[in-house]
């Protein structure tokens, strides 16, 4: 069982370990901060996962006695790491949402970590751990609503239609979530029960569902990061957007526009630029001016945050494989 339980803490690091990697890479080539804000998350996952893995291996060993032993592992670090992951949660959260992060917003995961040194002061009890845990849970399901109410209530077709691809996502968070409730809920009141099939140090602070939501992270992080870093390295030596007359470029051109609320005009120049077409030449075939070719050009990267028709490129094919 020892064996197993070390094989599953080093398989849970290397995953994270990868993820972080994938999507500090990612950031490097995109400058997208969701890549950022995911790449720390995982980062924290390792430092989460280096909590338990102490404890288990080290810190407790086989004289684990859950009757003066505490429940939570180094609470202070312990307190600061999940506040940690649940501000990048957040951050991760309004970037997909395209809203902005306001000091307002840093309010949930202060009152977090305001309540989780207060519970850490408490006596050792089932309430202490249920509290402790259960509120990590509450903030990630707010989260999920707080996608499922923009989506839902939105009156803006375009802006419903260009946070669609992410309802599986959020739909998955939600439920494996409430398993994670579930799970804590049987453990944390019958771990004394429990130590008579599992190791008490191995199951103290392991949530197995968590685990799962982590590993869906990562695996979600890992193949948007490898389909993001091979379509750049894939299109780095191209300046034009093959097949731009097909009806499948069409839905990929309109949710892209969407995506970045660009306007019908600019709608019209993108096309003409994925066909590497010059500013004289898209003046010349919309019939408007040079200067006012350059005015829709510079509206274009200004919003889909790049400088050159390369990164353009590069970006609209991101989009279209996220979507």
């Amino acid at each position: 069982m020892k064996l197993f339980f070390f094989s599953y803490n080093i398989f849970l690091i290397v995953m994270y370990a990868m993820a972080s990697t994938s999507c500090f890479l990612a950031y490097c080539y995109s400058k997208k901060k969701i890549y950022l804000y995911s790449g720390l998350t995982f980062t924290f996952f390792i430092l989460d996962e280096f909590i338990i893995y102490d404890a288990e291996f080290f810190l407790y060993g086989i004289n684990f006695n859950i009757s003066v032993v505490p429940h939570i592992t180094y609470p202070p670090l312990k307190v600061l790491v999940t506040t940690a992951i649940l501000i990048f949660y957040s951050l991760i959260t309004f970037t997909l949402l395209k809203k902005d992060f306001h000091i307002k917003h840093s309010l949930f995961p202060i009152s977090f970590f305001l309540l989780s040194i207060y519970l850490t002061t408490l006596p050792e009890s089932i309430m202490k751990l249920e509290c402790f845990y259960g509120i990590q849970q509450l903030y990630i399901i707010s989260l999920c609503f707080f996608y499922f109410y923009c989506h839902k209530f939105s009156a803006n077709s375009d802006y419903k239609a260009s946070i669609q691809p992410y309802r599986i996502f959020f739909i998955m968070t939600f439920i494996i979530t409430i398993f994670i409730a579930l799970e804590d809920s049987i453990m944390i009141p019958n771990l004394a029960r429990l130590s008579v099939y599992l190791p008490l140090q191995n199951i103290n602070e392991r949530n197995f569902s968590q685990d799962i939501l982590s590993i869906f992270f990562s695996i979600m992080a890992i193949k948007i990061s490898y389909k993001v870093l091979h379509s750049i390295f894939h299109t780095k030596n191209y300046s034009t957007y093959a097949n731009t007359n097909t009806s499948e470029f069409e839905k990929q051109l309109n949710f892209f526009c969407s995506t970045y609320n660009l306007t019908n005009r600019e709608k019209e120049v993108i096309h003409l630029l994925l066909e590497n077409k010059s500013n004289q030449e898209i003046s010349d075939l919309l019939y408007i001016s040079i200067g006012t070719t350059k005015t829709h050009v510079h509206n274009i990267y200004r919003k889909t945050e790049v400088n050159r028709k390369n990164e353009l490129l590069c970006l609209f094919q991101n989009t279209a494989v996220n979507n």
